[in-house]
């Protein structure tokens, strides 16, 4: 991966923590992982949530392997990719998503809606 690359993601997983401290969700203090910077494996891209949060950008962002990356790294909190498509310059804004295991999203609707 290149030195721009690195940079790119790691402004991405910076902008992500602040969004999500934007949105004042009760006991969460997100923040980049501080231990990005030596080893991917040994916290999430963005900590202090109830999700294990990696995140990704790029052209064509896999989902699938990095929910797999998540599955795998991930303590007891729950997966949750957050992706961002660049834009290919033909005028269409950039969209962020998120993707989680059904399971996860049946259970998270559960107790929003208990």
């Amino acid at each position: 991966m290149s030195a721009r690359s690195r940079r790119k993601g790691a402004a991405f997983e910076r902008e992500i923590a602040i969004r999500l401290n934007d949105a004042r969700i009760p006991g969460w203090d997100a923040r980049r992982g501080l231990g990005q910077t030596r080893s991917g494996a040994e916290v999430c891209d963005v900590e202090g949530s109830a999700y294990w949060i990696e995140c990704k950008c790029g052209r064509r962002p896999n989902l699938y392997a990095a929910l797999a990356q998540a599955e795998e790294a991930r303590d007891e909190r729950a997966p949750v990719v957050v992706a961002r498509k660049n834009s290919t310059g033909g005028g269409a804004p950039s969209v962020d998503t998120v993707t989680m295991r059904l399971e996860d999203w049946i259970e998270l609707v559960r107790r929003a809606t208990s």
